[in-house]
């Protein structure tokens, strides 16, 4: 600005003696109220003060006051205030003005603060500068700062600064006032930086706390404390300083013991140390400062209304802090307490609640792997996202907090299929976070280690090189840009090592392999006992490994062995998922090493901590994801304890570490009720029946079922009150003399089956057979090894196998081929190895493990001179199970009567699938077996009368299409009449007591889930779960004709011959192989068509004496399930 210009400016107010000139002047001059000439005059003053000048000083002080005045209230109000005629004195004027401010603080009504500036401008024409014009001043900038936190105008903020700079400044240094207005200029300070003012406003903001403090007693120094403890602490979140966070911590502890605890000043007190402390808890890990910070924001809340829309600042604190508590010390009652405090205050509208909420459930979810969690926290994840489009910041937030989210949905997954699309999903939310925050000139490293890590995990995927390159790049730039010593700073040194573990992967590079294990080491130190120390710990362990895998030092091995052992063994409890990584890949390299022992007890723990995982899931659909990511543990687990002779380990991994959903029906199912019935407490055993059964309905329904709440979230809520019941009802079963250990699943559940069973099991390098007789201990169990029995060629033997044709009727030649293959090679890789271990003739349950129950083990076999071939069922009577528990829970006290009540369900219709041309002669052959038959056909075979009559019958026939849903198993169904599938779901959801053995005649009906072998659940295993005794399933499409004469024989031999189902089945399967074409056509002539009929006797002798139902393709596909005595 021209010096000449503002002197004649300045000349031009000095002769102007009415309001009216000034104010004209001024409107002319805009430029004289600025920053620059205000600094410019004070300079001035300064000078002249120190060179004793008195002509010149009072006109500048008087033109620097002016344009202070005009700046504070306006050109307008102060030149009105000049023109005004009466002039009361200013000490009637600030009774009125502190009315106004209250007024105005109270009501927010713009009206009063205008009153308020009319009144302070007055004040400003009559009072001199000194305390009394500084009580003006301060009331004006308070009011202009309250003004500027409803409207966010800025212009407001400049105002209140410059008003309570003037406050401070005219007050004098003996003022008793001096403490309050250097205290509320502190504040406006703070409020200036908080809205993207520099630092420098902060540090500023504390010095004058720091001064009014020494100024100030009593009540009013408890205000000043809070005042500046939270300068201090923003100035520490802005800077770093760490001697700013200790000195807050000092103030506020030593105010918050003179204050109190009820009063306002006291709870704000209270809340601005818990933040302090939890902050200090970031820099130095020390859980007592958590702790401190819990109980100072627990005392904050004493006392206030729970509905107190005020206190939802305190309350996320809170809730904050109890999460990162509970992530240390592992209490669920915090992450409860955490959970529920958000839960609240997002009902009452806090987005911020619902960020936070999103958060809580995530690591709750993360410690318990309750899968409920995670699509909750995704679905607030969502809804932040869509509510805060309109304002970029927040939504930048929100779109990494969504990327997270998938992310970590991503991670959790089996990465297939719907899954694999996630990564996807949360890369494009990262982009869209960054290139916000980019945008508006926020941090960025945040979101850019989020991001990096995205592109890891869809690099382990995909193999694309140019993820993995840009996930390091980023990393690199997140990690720069990150403090050091903070705790972010330890997650990014870990996820950089993370990426650098990869390129030594990909490369082969050592220098990449020993800077990762650098930085991982940095991350462990930097963390130190942080809640994800055991994911850098298992990290660690890993670029420990890939770099012994490059120099070949056993160093590097053996302190991995270490440290993955510490995290399999302390990680259970807090991060079960982490401990089961951790064991599997422990075992992994103990096995490669021929540590059979060590690696025993790694997989041992490892069971432990997955068991936990799938226990928390609250529905089973979750259940089963969880159990899916588990892979071969249990199999793997289970063969290394037979390698090292552990038997009895071996069997009780393959019956209580797999088949989880079973066993957790059978658990519930098959309580002690008989003795509480007969303990004369057969009321409480309904009560138990009815929340059993109840309980069973929910955890296997759909949100979308009509009987249930409408939405995923109130299923959800359905299922706790439910599992809450059951617990309520199995503790009055407790309180029962001699039921003190009712329904307890902790025992061996060591039920010796009354015939042998044989586990099979598919590991690596190779697998292993167990034999149970009956009478043995699972210790005495017989081990054989199977060093053909890998995991690698079982899983090209099924994957051969499952690529059958879809349809019975396509290309059976080609499949008749394969079979052939696949059967001869099962007696090659383990049946022969059994066979010869048993006696011929021997009835034995074979408990095939993983993919191994896909297989048709019955019907492998060897060449033989004399009979062609020798086939497994012709040596052994051989039933299946899921478990030999399920052998034992479900023998039947009683055999079925000579006429039991059947029901026969024959090709429901309309359906849209091709007719089933033989069923009504098959229904027609089972019926007329029996004398009490309920036929459910056509129209009459819906879903909901089928399974009503399932209840009320004890042998149920079902001729019907059926499908496996591979993606989604518990929708795998049998088609009933109007196209509606009766699923795996309804089966679950009933009880089948009364139900002795049901015959599936569908296609796969005994087929267990192929992405999921660890479970054992199919359709067969389904009912058994349930309560029936039998079940007879196919495990492929047959041909009409082949299942038709196969049913008709089964039954004739076991309804007219006497044998049970199960020794009627194989006796029909040898049947239908080995007699010739006219001996079927005899024994059901109904099975074959007029073309059969229309044939010249010559060719009809032909016909007649070929046996084309030889191939296992006829014969083979049904298996007999569950209690064969």
């Amino acid at each position: 600005m021209d010096p000449d210009h503002l002197n004649r400016v300045f000349n031009q107010l000095l002769a102007v003696t009415d309001p009216a000139g000034i104010r004209s002047l001024l409107e002319q001059n805009p430029e004289v109220l600025t920053d620059e000439v205000e600094g410019a005059l004070a300079a001035t003053i300064e000078s002249l003060t120190a060179a004793g000048d008195t002509e010149v000083l009072p006109a500048a002080g008087w033109i620097a006051r002016l344009i202070a005045y005009c700046r504070i209230v306006g050109v307008d109000r102060f030149t009105r205030a000049l023109a005004a005629g009466d002039r009361p004195d200013a000490d009637d004027l600030f009774p009125s003005a502190q009315e106004a401010l209250n007024g105005y603080q109270a009501t927010r009504d713009p009206d009063l603060l205008d009153t308020l500036a009319d009144l302070v401008a007055y004040a400003y024409t009559i009072e001199p500068p000194g305390p009394l014009q500084a009580l003006f001043s301060d009331a004006m900038g308070v009011g202009w700062r309250r003004h500027f936190l409803t409207t966010g105008d800025e212009a407001d903020l400049v105002r209140a600064v410059r008003a309570l700079r003037l406050a401070v400044a005219d007050a004098g240094e003996s003022s008793p006032a001096r403490g309050t207005h250097l205290s509320n200029l502190g504040n406006v300070l703070r409020t200036a930086a908080s809205a993207g003012g520099s630092p420098e406003l902060l540090a500023e903001s504390a010095e004058a706390q720091r001064t009014a403090l020494a100024a100030v007693s009593g009540e009013e120094s408890h205000a000043v404390a809070a005042n500046l403890g939270a300068s201090l602490i923003e100035l520490f979140a802005r800077t770093g300083d760490h001697a700013a966070l200790d000195e807050a911590v000092e103030v506020l502890t030593s105010a918050r013991n003179g204050s109190p605890a009820r009063s306002q000043v006291g709870r704000l007190i209270r809340s601005n140390l818990a933040l302090a402390l939890s902050h200090r808890y970031d820099l130095a890990s020390d859980v007592d400062d958590l702790s401190a910070a819990v109980d100072a924001a627990e005392a904050a809340l004493a006392g206030q209304p729970a509905d107190d829309a005020g206190a939802t600042r305190e309350h996320i604190q809170l809730a904050t802090d109890l999460r990162r508590r509970y992530l240390v010390l592992g209490a669920d009652a915090d992450i409860e307490r955490a959970i529920s405090l958000l839960r609240a205050r997002f009902a009452r509208g806090s987005l911020e609640a619902g960020f936070e909420l999103a958060t809580a459930l995530e690591v709750r979810f993360r410690q318990t792997g309750n899968r409920e969690d995670l699509h909750e926290g995704r679905a607030l994840r969502e809804a932040a996202v869509a509510a805060t489009a309109a304002e970029p910041r927040a939504s930048a937030q929100a779109l990494n907090n969504l990327g997270l989210a998938y992310r970590n949905e991503f991670d959790h997954s089996d990465r297939r299929g719907p899954a694999a699309d996630l990564i996807t999903r949360a890369i494009d939310c990262f982009e869209d976070a960054l290139a916000a925050l980019s945008e508006q000139g926020e941090p960025v490293y945040p979101v850019q280690g989020n991001l990096a890590m995205a592109l890891l995990m869809r690099y382990e995927r995909t193999g694309d090189r140019r993820d993995l390159d840009r996930a390091v790049g980023l990393e690199e730039m997140a990690l720069a840009a990150t403090p050091p010593g903070s705790h972010d700073h330890g997650v990014r040194l870990a996820e950089l090592a993370s990426a650098l573990r990869a390129t030594s992967g990909a490369d082969e590079s050592a220098e990449s392999a020993s800077r990762a294990v650098t930085l991982m080491e940095e991350a462990v130190r930097v963390i130190g006992g942080s809640p994800v120390r055991f994911g850098v710990m298992h990290n660690l362990a890993l670029a420990l490994l890939e770099r012994h895998r490059r120099t070949g030092d056993t160093a590097d091995f053996d302190r991995a062995a270490e440290l993955l052992l510490v995290s399999v063994t302390d990680a259970t409890r807090l991060s079960p998922r982490v401990a089961v990584q951790s064991g599997m890949v422990l075992g992994g390299q103990l096995r490669e090493r021929d540590r059979w022992a060590d690696a025993s007890h790694a997989y041992a723990l490892a069971m432990t901590a997955a068991r936990r995982l799938v226990e928390t899931q609250l529905r089973w659909d979750d259940a089963n994801s969880t159990i899916r990511m588990l892979g071969l543990l249990p199999q793997l687990a289970a063969y290394t304890h037979a390698r090292t002779g552990n038997a009895r380990a071996a069997v009780a991994t393959i019956e209580r570490g797999r088949a989880y959903l079973l066993n957790s029906m059978l658990d519930r199912r098959l309580a002690d009720l008989r003795d509480l019935d007969a303990a004369g407490q057969d009321t409480l055993a309904e009560e138990y029946r009815r929340a059993v059964d109840h309980l069973r309905f929910l955890e296997t329904a759909t949100a979308d079922h009509p009987t249930v709440a409408p939405d995923r979230a109130g299923l959800i809520g359905e299922i706790r009150a439910a599992r809450h019941a059951f617990a309520e009802v199995v503790g009055r079963v407790r309180a029962v003399p001699g039921f003190e250990r009712f329904a307890d699943e902790t025992g061996d559940h060591d039920e010796a089956a009354p015939m042998p069973v044989v586990y099979l099991v598919a590991a690596e390098p190779g697998g292993v057979a167990l034999i149970r007789r009956p009478g043995q201990t699972a210790g005495e169990s017989l081990i054989i090894d199977c060093p053909r029995l890998g995991f690698v060629d079982v899983l090209g033997q099924v994957q051969t196998f499952l690529a059958r044709p879809a349809s019975a009727a396509d290309d059976s030649g080609a499949w008749a081929r394969i079979l052939d293959e696949l059967t001869r090679r099962l007696w090659e890789i383990a049946m022969g190895a059994v066979i010869a271990a048993l006696t011929p003739g021997e009835r034995v349950v074979l408990i095939p493990v993983g993919l191994l129950s896909l297989l048709p083990w019955h019907a492998a076999w060897r060449p033989d001179a004399t009979r062609d071939r020798v086939y497994a069922l012709d040596e052994l009577r051989i039933s299946y199970a899921p478990t030999a528990r399920v052998l034992a829970e479900n023998a039947p006290s009683a055999g079925l009567g000579s006429e039991p009540a059947t029901l026969i369900v024959e090709q429901p219709a309309p359906v849209d699938a091709p007719p089933l041309p033989l069923a009504g002669v098959e229904a027609g052959g089972v019926g007329a077996r029996f004398a009490r038959v309920t036929r459910r056909r056509g129209e009459g075979a819906t879903r909901e009368t089928v399974l009503d009559d399932l209840g009320r019958h004890e042998v149920a026939h079902l001729i019907c299409h059926g499908s496996v849903a591979l993606e989604h198993p518990l929708d795998t169904f049998l088609l009933m009449a109007g196209d509606i599938p009766m699923t795996m779901r309804d089966v679950l959801s009933r009880p089948h007591d009364g139900l002795h053995l049901v015959v599936l005649s569908a296609c796969d009906t005994g087929s267990y889930w192929f992405d999921n072998p660890t479970e054992v659940f199919s359709l067969a295993s389904a009912f058994l779960g349930g309560g029936v005794s039998e079940v007879i399933a196919s495990l492929w499409p047959v041909p009409d004709t082949s299942t038709t004469l196969l049913m008709n024989a089964v039954y004739r031999l076991w309804r007219d011959d006497g044998e049970s189902p199960a020794d009627a089945l194989r006796l029909g399967q040898q049947w239908l192989r080995e007699s010739t074409n006219e001996e079927k056509f005899e024994a059901c002539p109904d099975a074959f068509g007029a073309a059969v009929r229309a044939l010249a006797p010559a060719a009809r002798r032909v016909w007649g004496r070929a046996r084309a139902h030889r191939s296992p393709l006829h014969w083979a596909a049904f298996a007999h399930h569950g209690w064969a005595g």
